[in-house]
């Protein structure tokens, strides 16, 4: 299956060079417990073979792909002498001549010793992502788009550390500090409720121009919000009063790079179509 993207990938940078995971997704727990995977695939740390059980040689496969196309591949992993095996799929992305060059570059700096192999730079040119969703349950598109979101869960995580001050954490017995984290998930929980809420009422504010909104500035708002509800000095309903004058403090300058998280809550939420998706059957 091919497709060929037009304006598909508006940061290719933010694919270029990416280190796939440190463990084989073969040994994964997630995968033991029955989960189902989205993970940059490194070819020379699996056995492949596709659906039949021929060995599959990725760059014999992928040799005739054209740029900017994405193709799927069914597969099956296997690590290297061993014999657990898992079945899914691989779709394969191939950079333009310039991306390419910039990922293969990377790839002769990142290597210690000697020259890398000419496998090695041949696959540089392409994102290979594996995953064990089938394409009637998510397509190559939307597999690609939510491999490339994978950054926005990490902010998630960094922005409960930071604004929750997880690292701070007095106690050091076991109980007290879970039930400590377990108050601060529930204060989470909240918050992200308030957000949602300022959220909704910045877009009322601004409809008529395209609006960058700071998550970490509206999380921030929304703890102080919810920490002054419980000390009785605040109010939602002060909250809304004051939010035209606090808009300004929430929301981003325009910027020439396109804000992800904006873009992906926007086609997640259905509030717009999918700009980095559009794809047209190459012959």
């Amino acid at each position: 299956m091919r497709h060929r993207e037009r304006n598909v990938w508006k940061d290719q940078a933010s694919y270029e060079g990416v280190t796939p995971l440190p463990h084989n997704p073969l040994e994964c727990a997630a995968v033991k417990q029955g989960a189902e995977l989205i993970v940059r695939l490194n070819p020379f740390s699996v056995v492949l073979s596709d659906a039949a059980g021929a060995p599959l040689e990725l760059c014999t496969a992928l040799k005739r792909q054209h740029t900017e196309t994405l193709r799927t591949l069914a597969v099956a992993l296997r690590a290297t002498g061993g014999q657990h095996e898992v079945r899914g799929w691989v779709h394969a992305y191939r950079l333009n001549a310039e991306q390419a060059n910039r990922a293969r570059q990377k790839c002769r700096q990142g290597h210690k010793k000697g020259t890398p192999k000419a496998a090695s730079l041949f696959l540089a040119g392409w994102v290979l992502v594996f995953t064990t969703l089938a394409p009637a349950v998510l397509s190559a598109q939307t597999i690609m788009v939510l491999y490339r979101c994978r950054w926005q869960v990490e902010l998630v995580f960094k922005r409960m550390k930071q604004l929750l001050r997880f690292n701070q954490l007095r106690s050091t017995h076991r109980t007290t500090v879970e039930a400590t984290v377990r108050a601060l998930l529930v204060a989470w929980a909240l918050q992200e409720d308030i957000g949602a809420e300022i959220q909704t009422l910045l877009r009322a504010l601004t409809s008529s121009r395209p609006l960058v909104i700071s998550r970490w500035f509206v999380t921030g708002l929304g703890i102080e919000t919810l920490r002054h509800q419980v000390q009785s000095t605040w109010s939602r309903a002060r909250l809304r009063l004051c939010l035209p004058r606090l808009q300004r403090f929430l929301c981003c300058r325009p910027r020439r790079r396109v804000h992800q998280d904006t873009e992906v809550r926007a086609w997640l939420e259905g509030r717009a179509p999918r700009p980095f998706l559009i794809a047209e059957d190459a012959a």
